[in-house]
């Protein structure tokens, strides 16, 4: 089972820090921090279309932007967030009592996640998590994003194939299409997953197997969704 750390397990706060990058981007620059976050998410959609890693690597982009501005910068966001801001990291639903409950049950574990591991290291490892998962599925370790079928190749086609995540178009709509049973963790919207939608040409009538709240509920929607293998 693959079960997405954003805002599905996590809130990480490298938010802030991408956001201090365009700040400092604007500044430097003398535009305002709407064209610059523009100019950043442009270059982010054209590499979530080419499923590269680079769409999750914000120091590239924050690069890429200074190029288009004219500017001399560098973000160390990965650095930055290493050295101050890890420690940051929030814990959902509990979520180490509900990763334990699945592996008493038999489930193996695979973490999976669009960041890239120059800035999910030290999340997973400040966090803990890192001693409930068999394996970890990365951008950067397989060569694309959870939009391509070779994200999932790691998983034995034999078992039972189920993500869990908060985003429809990368936990719920691909998993499905490369054959996965799918559970949406709900959570607030994210200001990208429309543009996804578009982007990416989502077919709306691919719904998830089911829905939970939160992590809690989650023992119970795989009982349920395991018994529909069992049929």
């Amino acid at each position: 089972m693959m079960i997405d750390l954003d805002n599905t397990l996590v809130v990480s706060p490298i938010s802030s820090l991408i956001n201090k990058a365009y700040e400092e981007l604007a500044m430097l620059s003398g535009r305002t921090k709407e064209f610059v976050v523009t100019q950043a998410m442009n270059i982010h959609l054209n590499l979530i279309k080419m499923s590269t890693p680079r769409a999750f690597d914000w120091d590239y982009i924050a690069d890429e932007v200074s190029k288009v501005l004219g500017v001399r910068y560098k973000a160390d966001i990965e650095g930055r967030f290493s050295k101050h801001f890890c420690k940051e990291v929030k814990i959902l639903d509990n979520a180490y009592e509900v990763l334990q409950k699945l592996r008493d049950l038999g489930y193996k574990l695979v973490l999976s996640t669009n960041g890239l591991m120059k800035y999910q290291e030290c999340v997973i490892r400040e966090s803990g998590l890192n001693r409930y998962f068999d394996l970890i599925v990365s951008p950067d370790r397989v060569g694309c994003l959870k939009n391509c079928r070779n994200f999932y190749s790691c998983c034995d086609s034999s078992g039972e194939l189920i993500t869990v995540g908060d985003s429809y178009v990368f936990d719920v709509y691909f998993p499905k299409t490369f054959g996965f049973k799918a559970i949406h963790v709900l959570r607030w919207r994210s200001i990208y997953e429309d543009t996804y939608r578009r982007l990416l040409s989502i077919d709306a009538s691919v719904v998830a197997d089911d829905v939970v709240e939160n992590l809690q509920q989650l023992p119970s929607a795989l009982f349920k969704l395991r018994s529909s293998f069992n049929k």
